[in-house]
């Protein structure tokens, strides 16, 4: 009965929620510039946008809004644009909120998230918070793995998405997996690579362990973290390639591996 009195609260919060951002958008449309306004110049960088700045794709070139000079170049100078920026932020913050609550009233419902990417259908496990997507990811979710403390047991799951022909081929994006990976004594990693159809679609799986170094959006390599694991699966929509990550604690993937699978293997069109 408690259970079911806080998933009240929280569908009701989340409706408030939604109502505000709403109200808020409003705002933002009745006091941003006329199109074609000063201060506009950075443009749609990335627009597509949700691939990996480190993938390989024929847009490599494409500035990130979200970077040092995106930010400067869409930094309003009116006071008309100034109003609107604060509108846009105002209503991230109540989306932000939103995705919380969401995801805690799945939870406590026991039922997991739809989520559709170039066509391509996932049920995510109920649990998984989906988080607010940022720069070129399609979607961002996390999971914390049973019996286990946050610090410790949870894995961020990360999706991107492409148009036909971005994004790089399956062998590349499996060549650059692997180069991110090495056994916790030195040396390459060798991914355990599965290939099956799901839908009517091309799926292919990857299985990495060991220390993995990842690419930061600059470009760069992060801080090695020993001990962890890869799970990834490439997708081959007509639409245009779909590639779902999971890293984290290797204990931690291992204790969410069925869910992982479930999740890939109940994909539909």
């Amino acid at each position: 009965m408690k259970s079911i009195f806080t998933a009240s609260r929280v569908i009701v919060a989340a409706a408030l929620i939604s109502a505000a951002g709403g109200w808020l958008t409003g705002c933002d449309q009745q006091s941003a510039p006329p199109a074609g306004g000063g201060g506009g110049g950075g443009g749609g960088g990335g627009g597509t946008g949700s691939g990996d700045p480190t993938t390989t794709s024929g847009t490599a070139g494409t500035s990130d809004p979200s970077g040092p000079a995106g930010q400067v170049s869409h930094r309003p100078k009116s006071t008309l644009g100034k109003a609107a920026d604060s509108a846009r932020q105002q209503r991230q913050a109540i989306m932000d909120r939103q995705a919380e609550a969401s995801a805690a009233a799945s939870e406590i419902s026991g039922e997991g998230q739809a989520l559709e990417f170039n066509g391509v259908k996932f049920v995510a496990p109920a649990g998984w918070q989906k988080l607010p997507a940022s720069g070129m990811r399609a979607a961002e979710l996390k999971a914390i793995a049973p019996d286990m403390e946050p610090e410790t047991g949870t894995c961020s799951i990360v999706v991107f998405t492409f148009k036909p022909g971005e994004g790089g081929n399956t062998q590349m994006n499996i060549d650059r997996w692997k180069k991110q990976f090495q056994v916790d004594g030195g040396g390459a990693a060798e991914p355990e690579i599965g290939r099956r159809t799901i839908a009517g679609l091309p799926v292919t799986t990857v299985a990495l362990d060991g220390t993995y170094t990842e690419m930061t959006p600059q470009g760069g390599a992060g801080q090695p973290k020993r001990g962890w694991s890869f799970r990834g699966a490439i997708v081959e929509s007509g639409r245009g390639n779909v590639i779902i990550r999971m890293t984290g604690p290797r204990e931690a993937v291992n204790a969410l591996q069925k869910d992982w699978s479930a999740m890939i293997d109940g994909m539909t069109q």
